[in-house]
């Protein structure tokens, strides 16, 4: 049973009713269970969400106390985005007076009041079947973590810290423990290849670039890329950029490249080789948000001038554990050795008495 609390912010009797109303119909499914509770002003609102643990809020903008011309709403928004993480559904009859610095999302709906209060309630909830919110919630799996890491992990042996000027490495070192408690599952989804958009302000190895429709993959090591002090300024060591190109996987690009023979079809058995990166010539980039399946294909080499690179857009950056696995597989593409070939047949013979 999926147990949601809600924060109600509306001054409405009516609108409050309709809510109400809603949520008993919702209620009446017994794998259900939505409470709620109810602020009617700003003051009180911000007071509520100090002390409470909320999964989702419905929000109006126009609230007890506001003048003609405010809309005090905008600043719970404001509120729950910088202080909470859960989903918000803005119900209001002035969409237009949301204020344009808050910005809308899946987590943070703007609906008129035509919208339909059940269909309200299934958008919260679809959102929290994820468990988004008991992961990344203020009092989520991940605040827990950081709380067992902190007592069980970082404070064995934090005498190797004292007196260090050390916030950088602290957060390598506490992440990589989060990290460890995380990487426990045995399969992935798609999403968890990528990093979107990039974190990093500039070329970053794992960057998934795209010019002219065709998309490509940086792939020098990460140490050639990284800014170093020299000579009074920060300089990479490479000044080349190394482009793997992606091949759409689609039966035409393929067909096209000769991967497979004109007028048959790309069968499962060599899909499923070409997705599970059984094939040591490419590497399989999954459908996430806006980005396309592909293949990496490490036969197609492209370099650019480093100086160059600012003509590319950056769509993404490869997620560590798969750009490690990447990285692997394109040096061992090249650094693989052919071993002559013996009389196999002979040998065989010899050994079996044949």
């Amino acid at each position: 049973m999926n147990d949601i609390s809600i924060l109600i912010v509306e001054d409405d009797t009516q609108q409050l009713e309709a809510y109400i109303d809603a949520i008993d119909e919702y209620n009446l499914d017994p794998d259900k269970n939505i409470s709620y509770e109810i602020e009617k002003n700003l003051d009180n609102c911000v007071k509520h969400l100090q002390s409470n643990n909320f999964d989702a809020a419905i929000v109006d903008l126009r609230l007890e106390g506001d003048a003609a011309n405010e809309a005090s709403g905008n600043q719970v928004l404001k509120t729950i985005t910088q202080t909470h993480r859960f989903p918000i559904m803005v119900v209001t009859g002035t969409p237009q007076s949301v204020e344009p610095s808050i910005e809308q999302s899946i987590f943070l709906q703007v609906h008129d009041k035509t919208v339909s209060n059940i269909e309200l309630l299934e958008n919260i909830e679809n959102i929290y079947t994820t468990g988004i919110t008991k992961i990344l919630g203020t009092r989520g799996k991940i605040e827990d973590l950081i709380q067992h890491i902190f007592w069980n992990h970082i404070s064995d042996g934090f005498n190797y810290w004292l007196g260090k000027s050390a916030e950088g490495a602290l957060l390598r070192y506490s992440i990589s423990h989060l990290i460890e408690y995380l990487d426990q599952s045995d399969t992935y989804l798609e999403p968890e290849c990528y990093i979107t958009p990039p974190i990093k302000d500039s070329i970053s190895t794992g960057d998934i670039v795209e010019k002219n429709g065709n998309r490509y993959v940086v792939m020098n090591p990460a140490c050639d890329l990284q800014l170093n002090e020299a000579g009074g300024e920060k300089k990479r060591k490479s000044k080349i950029v190394t482009l793997v190109e992606i091949l759409d996987l689609d039966e035409d690009t393929l067909k096209a490249e000769g991967y497979i023979e004109q007028g048959k079809k790309l069968n499962k058995a060599k899909l499923v080789s070409y997705v599970g990166n059984n094939n040591g010539q490419f590497a399989f980039l999954p459908t996430y948000n806006t980005i396309e399946k592909g293949l990496i294909d490490f036969t197609k080499i492209n370099t650019i001038p480093i100086d160059d690179y600012d003509k590319y857009n950056r769509l993404a950056t490869i997620a560590t554990p798969f750009l490690k696995d990447f990285q692997g597989r394109f040096s061992q593409y090249y650094g693989r050795q052919g071993q002559p070939d013996l009389e196999k047949e002979r040998i065989v013979g010899e050994l079996t008495g044949t």
